[in-house]
C-alpha cells in the first residue's frame, strides 16, 4: 500500500474505514465473495490503487475477493452485459 504511504493516509484509519464499510454497511462476512468492478486505473477520476487497497483488506478481513475492470462511461445507468 505505497500509495497510502505517499499520500499521508493514515493507514489505521482507512483500514478501519473499510472494514465498516464491507462489515457494518456491506453486512459481508469472512467467507462471503465480494465483487470489485473498477474503471482503468489510467482513467484517473479516483484513486488509481483504491480497488487494489480495498481487495487487499477484503482478503485480509477473509473474503472471496474478485475484480474486474469496465470501460469509463461517463452516462453509466445500467450493469454491463456481463454483470446483468
Amino acid at each position: 500500500m505505497d500509495w497510502v504511504q505517499d499520500h499521508g493516509v493514515d493507514a489505521a484509519c482507512l483500514a478501519s474505514a473499510i472494514r465498516n464499510m464491507l462489515f457494518n454497511c456491506g453486512c459481508l462476512t469472512p467467507g462471503d465473495t465480494l465483487l470489485i468492478v473498477h474503471e482503468d486505473e489510467s482513467v484517473g477520476h479516483y484513486c488509481p490503487m483504491l480497488h487494489r487497497i480495498v481487495a487487499a483488506r477484503a482478503r485480509a478481513e477473509g473474503l472471496d475477493v474478485k475484480t474486474l475492470q469496465v470501460p469509463f462511461d461517463p452516462d453509466a445507468s445500467t450493469l454491463p452485459d456481463r454483470l446483468g
